[in-house]
């Protein structure tokens, strides 16, 4: 037997252990916003000891950092299986049409539903560590999703400040439709603010000195 195989299997638990520790900080906030997220909610949500969740956490700050990591990582997941090399080749108005449900699948998320409950409540630590954040891999995995965007959009000739402001747009507006659908939910008018963006992106685009032919929603 491969002596290092019970090392690779204590590993693969740990690791799984961890992240069920972190979907269950996710849903308690995603439950019970940001105040919900104790170690002791946390361990009864996931079905562990307090000393366990210690164990991976040793204060509520690792925890809430290991919560934002995540949600900017399900972000990546939701968005890089995208084609990237052959979807520039597609119409704008497609290329905007899967950009965009992708990204939805993400706002939509308790993931992100619950990463903005904490950024809000704790921005004023945020302000006041500027450079404890500028230095997380948060800013990296921000900074994947915004070269994704580039990528499917390089043909378009817009400032790379346009293409920061427009992305930023994008995940801004479906947050605040995932807020209010959360509130009031209503699938119909749900579609249709997510067709209105699509084509309000596309009109924005269109602007460009350099306009993508033969593009249109058609509904």
């Amino acid at each position: 037997m491969d002596a290092d195989q019970p090392q690779t299997k204590q590993a693969s638990r740990s690791a799984q252990t961890r992240a069920r520790i972190v979907a269950a900080a996710v849903a308690c906030v995603d439950a019970d916003g940001f105040p919900g997220m104790t170690f002791q909610r946390v361990a009864r949500e996931a079905g562990v000891t307090v000393g366990a969740v210690q164990h991976y956490f040793a204060s509520k700050k690792e925890m809430l950092n290991a919560v934002l990591e995540n949600s900017f990582q399900h972000f990546t997941r939701c968005l890089g299986d995208l084609p990237a090399e052959g979807l520039p080749d597609l119409p704008l108005d497609e290329r905007i049409s899967i950009f965009v449900d992708r990204a939805w699948l993400h706002c939509s998320s308790p993931a992100y539903q619950s990463t903005i409950q904490i950024l809000l409540a704790i921005r004023s630590d945020i302000r006041g560590s500027r450079e404890h954040w500028s230095n997380s891999p948060l800013i990296d995995t921000a900074a994947q999703a915004q070269e994704l965007w580039r990528s499917i959009f390089h043909d378009l000739a817009i400032s790379d400040e346009d293409h920061t402001q427009l992305f930023g747009f994008v995940v801004s507006t479906l947050s605040a439709i995932a807020i209010a659908d959360r509130l009031a939910p209503n699938s119909a008018g749900l579609e249709t603010q997510l067709t209105y963006l699509k084509v309000l992106v596309q009109t924005i685009f269109e602007k460009a000195p350099e306009r993508v032919k033969g593009a249109s929603f058609g509904a």
